[in-house]
């Protein structure tokens, strides 16, 4: 039975709001047993507020300068980088992996330069394991990391505040991490 929690919930909306702008809080719930802890969570739950902060939680750690997810993609992007020259290039073939999974000829034609310079190129991304090969056809190993460069380099950042874009985006996710799933069943029968 829940009665009588209007101030609870108004809390907790309050900093549902606060997290959906961008500020980072812990919320801790203390009570003595038999209270109605839980109902009061799952009363919260029901108006949907806990669903939608998880996604805005997401994309801050993903999108955020500050977020966890942000700051790995960004250190691997670093040092895996960090040896060569012409990282431009290199940032490029990247985002148009991110986007979709490509040959040599395909990539080549969209970069405008010559096979034998972009494979070269292509080459020492594989060393990095960034992306893998399939065939003749290149991909990019991890989809959270492919969904983040593609969406970094179109000037996604933590000002998203629309759900319906936030929708898209998870669905975009999804579905990358979906693909992704069945190519590495694909490789692994390659490889034996």
């Amino acid at each position: 039975m829940f009665i009588n929690r209007t101030r609870e919930l108004s809390i907790l909306n309050q900093h549902s709001r606060s997290i959906k702008s961008g500020l980072k809080i812990n919320i801790a719930l203390f009570g003595f047993r038999r209270i109605g802890k839980t109902e009061l969570l799952l009363q919260f739950k029901n108006t949907n507020h806990q669903y939608i902060t998880g996604k805005y939680c997401i994309m801050n750690e993903i999108f955020s300068n500050m977020g966890s997810i942000n700051e790995h993609f960004e250190y691997i992007l670093d040092i895996s980088l960090a040896r060569f020259k012409n990282k431009d290039k290199y940032k490029t073939i990247l985002f148009l992996l991110s986007q979709s999974h490509a040959n040599l000829a395909t990539i080549a034609r969209h970069m405008k330069k010559p096979s034998g310079e972009i494979s070269n190129y292509l080459k020492a991304l594989l060393k990095t394991d960034i992306i893998f090969r399939i065939e003749d056809v290149y991909h990019i190993r991890e989809p959270l990391f492919a969904f983040w460069i593609n969406n970094k380099y179109l000037g996604l950042s933590t000002d998203i505040t629309s759900e319906k874009v936030i929708e898209h985006l998870l669905a975009n996710l999804k579905e990358k991490y979906q693909k992704i799933e069945l190519l590495n069943r694909d490789f692994r029968k390659h490889s034996q």
